[in-house]
């Protein structure tokens, strides 16, 4: 009986491992709720310590699946800090920061961002990039920037310089 009741109590022991336990990903970032998320990941986005800016884009880019998040994050400024992020010396940090700008110029607010900020010349540079990944979302973003008319007016500069395309009046 001794022997027994001795077993029991060490089955009910604690164990405390120092492991993530597999479901968790550490890449995660916990998300601040509702106005406070957006201002949160572009303070980290923008953060000098690589493992807060790599969560930071790993976030922002599962965030910006909806529409209205989009307009959130352009209205604080999220458009401009990926633009600094696409030169960021790892490449995690340059593959989802143009995924990021991918997804959001799939919506027409997103596209005008992209234009106005001019974000075509530094997305052109990861075309040479050393990740492949990073080279895929480039390839991936010009190409979604130009199906419409104004995009590609912006792709034709960008590679072209600034050209004026005049109509004729062909009706006499």
């Amino acid at each position: 009986v001794v022997i027994a009741t001795a077993s029991v109590y060490k089955m009910a022991s604690t164990l405390i491992c120092s492991k993530y336990p597999q479901n968790i990903d550490p890449t995660r970032v916990p998300l601040a709720y509702g106005n406070r998320a957006i201002p949160r990941l572009n303070r980290e986005l923008n953060d000098p310590n690589l493992l807060v800016r790599q969560r930071a884009v790993m976030a922002l880019c599962d965030h910006l699946h909806d529409p209205e998040h989009i307009a959130d994050s352009l209205r604080w400024g999220i458009d401009e800090s990926l633009k600094k992020c696409l030169r960021d010396p790892d490449s995690t940090v340059r593959q989802k920061a143009v995924e990021c700008l991918c997804v959001m110029s799939v919506h027409a607010i997103g596209r005008d961002s992209f234009l106005q900020l001019e974000s075509i010349y530094p997305v052109a540079n990861l075309f040479d990039d050393s990740d492949e990944n990073v080279r895929k979302n480039a390839h991936m973003c010009v190409m979604r920037i130009s199906e419409t008319p104004p995009g590609a007016l912006a792709i034709v500069e960008a590679v072209c310089g600034d050209i004026s395309v005049e109509t004729s009046d062909r009706t006499g």
